[in-house]
């Protein structure tokens, strides 16, 4: 919704029915017309090499089973130049670090599905990694360039307590094919 405004094509994909469903009923209410959605797995994408100007992501890549093959794929489908930019947190993690009460984004989900969600979390690789660097480090072995992370993101975008915040620390990671 961010970009349509601003003359933009956009390509969005999830690998949920019911999650392409709902991102194509926000366009329509925000007029945003310009979008495109996929029922698609990040980690294995129907694009063509080089296919795209820049690949933007939140909160996907902490609940990958394999982060890195997602990685190499979105280096694949960006054209020579192009940008990534993913932001992410170390949810798993903060999970323990956390009164769960400050996490206002989880407010109206049951105990029974933060559980579930718990025991995912413990289920993938990624939970115990070190972020970003681990991220840093995975981007540029592929052969990203210019390669940063942004370790103060989410207190910029998420400056207020509202009913999206939550305690942990999101970054943004930027790099450059």
């Amino acid at each position: 919704m961010v970009l349509a405004p601003l003359g933009y094509r956009m390509t969005g994909i999830d690998l949920t029915p019911e999650m392409i469903s709902q991102a194509k009923q926000l366009c329509a209410r925000h007029r945003a017309a310009a979008a495109e959605f996929y029922v698609m797995d990040a980690e294995h994408l129907d694009f063509p090499d080089g296919y795209f100007d820049a690949v933007i992501s939140r909160n996907l890549t902490w609940t990958l089973p394999h982060p890195a093959e997602a990685y190499k794929e979105w280096y694949r489908v960006l054209k020579t130049g192009g940008i990534l930019l993913n932001y992410d947190a170390e949810y798993a993690k903060g999970f323990h670090k956390y009164d769960q009460a400050e996490n206002l984004a989880h407010e109206k989900v049951t105990d029974d599905l933060v559980e579930e969600c718990h025991n995912i979390y413990h289920m993938l690789s990624v939970s115990a990694l070190d972020r970003p660097e681990w991220d840093l480090q995975v981007l540029d072995k592929i052969g990203f360039s210019e390669v940063e992370a942004d370790r103060g993101a989410g207190d910029r975008l998420y400056a207020e307590k509202d009913q999206f915040y939550m305690p942990d620390r999101m970054f943004c990671i930027r790099a450059v094919k």
